[in-house]
């Protein structure tokens, strides 16, 4: 299932990287997204944990379907790039995290200051009004006990566009389709529904 292309029009597809469980139960997918053969977008997206219990191709086929109703949405979510490197840090913290989420006490932000400061702080509350993020990162000042609280879908409302590659992919043949077709021929030879 990792790091095979799946094509979902003509000229869109998609490659999932890997995937985890989270803290919450349901199951994270890292997809790169494609169009016109290039790697426009790399989000997070989340599924319910009941996709674990699927099969390879059931589990493909249920991400195809999320992919081809939210694909227009998930290309246009804001880029990383463009963020503040506060923001982009804070992001992968919680990324990284095993608990879902990230928080630099005052403590922790005098060791941040070595690299961010004030001024950088009244921008990512900015950031966070702009990209209406007030429910994934709270913001407050570096005399409060926690500077900076990020929760667990915050990587999930940024394309992390910063090391997407800008080369034209060759697209090989979409392989796994043939075994959802497979998969789904076995349930109607059994009288199931998938």
């Amino acid at each position: 299932m990792y790091n095979k292309y799946f094509r979902l029009e003509e000229e869109k597809g998609f490659i999932i990287s890997s995937s985890w469980e989270r803290d919450y139960g349901d199951i994270a997918y890292n997809v790169l997204l494609y169009e016109n053969n290039k790697n426009i977008a790399d989000v997070i997206i989340c599924m319910d944990e009941t996709i674990k219990d699927l099969s390879e191709a059931t589990q493909i086929k249920e991400i195809r379907e999320y992919l081809e109703n939210s694909f227009e949405e998930l290309k246009s979510l804001p880029k990383l790039s463009k963020t503040s490197k506060l923001m982009q840090e804070m992001v992968d913290s919680v990324c990284v995290s095993e608990a879902q989420m990230c928080h630099v006490t005052n403590e922790d932000w005098f060791y941040y200051k070595e690299t961010y400061n004030d001024i950088d702080l009244k921008s990512l509350k900015k950031e966070v009004e702009k990209y209406n993020l007030s429910n994934y990162l709270q913001v407050g000042s570096s005399t409060e006990e926690y500077v900076i609280v990020g929760y667990g879908d915050l990587p999930t409302l940024f394309n992390d566009d910063r090391s997407l590659s800008k080369e034209l992919i060759e697209i090989e043949s979409d392989t796994i389709q043939q075994s959802i077709q497979d998969e789904e021929d076995k349930k109607e030879d059994y009288g199931m529904e998938m």
